[in-house]
């Protein structure tokens, strides 16, 4: 019996464990408070299991979201006037 191999050759991606742990970072300074994360992912679970239709989680979700920032420019714009 005669076993061929195979040769696959592989992209090297070259990354340093530091550019990791700065991507990392930069990942994680993107992501949502705890709380709004949590209250996005239980959204989303309930467009998973069909409680809410996706359509709809997503205005919600969007919504939620539009009202966070203008209710947080309208705070910062009255800290400055003050």
């Amino acid at each position: 019996m005669t076993v061929h191999r195979f040769q696959v050759p592989t992209p090297q991606i070259g990354l340093a464990g530091h550019q990791v742990v700065d991507a990392g970072k930069a990942m994680a300074s993107s992501l949502p408070p705890p709380g709004r994360l949590a209250y996005y992912t239980g959204l989303g679970a309930l467009a998973a299991f069909g409680f809410v239709d996706w359509p709809v989680a997503a205005a919600i979700g969007v919504g939620v979201a539009v009202a966070r920032r203008a209710t947080g420019r309208q705070r910062a714009g009255q800290t400055r006037t003050t």
